[in-house]
């Protein structure tokens, strides 16, 4: 499989990789289940721990379509094993997207209430209304983007080690 720079010019040393298995094949990508790794499988201390509990109870797996990086989807066979990738810039720009502005939204609604109406009631109102457009803005902003390639996980190669984990059939 190739490691060269994906369509979006960035290297798979840029990239934030997981592995999964295939588990549909399309002209242009691939379906790819996953489980969550959690930081709780190399502590000392997970027998003992509740957080290691509640990741194993919450751990379930994922399909997530994957761009095949300019790859033929003949070199793969529901069940291989891939090397996935995301720009690690892209998820900091969504985290930043997802948690700012709806908090920024709150604000400017609580302010924009307390300036109309004033009083305690009027800035709660004012910035659940806030927050309700800051949700919709990122929602928005994930529809329209939905299907940019960009911001899409793509695959960079097979996975050459076996998994400790099988997924569900």
């Amino acid at each position: 499989m190739n490691s060269r720079a994906n369509d979006c010019g960035i290297t798979q040393s840029g990239m934030v990789k997981e592995r999964g298995r295939v588990v549909a094949i399309e002209a242009e990508a691939l379906w790819v289940e996953t489980r969550q790794q959690s930081a709780c499988d190399g502590c000392n201390a997970k027998q003992g721990c509740g957080q290691s509990l509640l990741s194993r109870l919450g751990s379930s797996p994922t399909q997530l379509k994957v761009l095949l990086n300019g790859q033929s989807p003949e070199d793969f066979r529901e069940g291989d094993w891939v090397e996935i990738g995301i720009a690690e810039t892209l998820i900091v720009k969504a985290s930043l997207l997802v948690y700012c502005v709806p908090l920024l939204t709150l604000l400017i609604g609580a302010l924009v209430a307390n300036n109309v109406w004033g009083g305690e009631l009027g800035s709660i109102m004012g910035a659940l209304v806030g927050l309700f457009i800051g949700g919709w803005v990122v929602r928005w902003h994930s529809v329209q983007h939905e299907h940019n390639p960009s911001v899409q996980p793509v695959v960079l190669s097979e996975a050459a080690v076996t998994l400790n984990w099988q997924p569900e059939s």
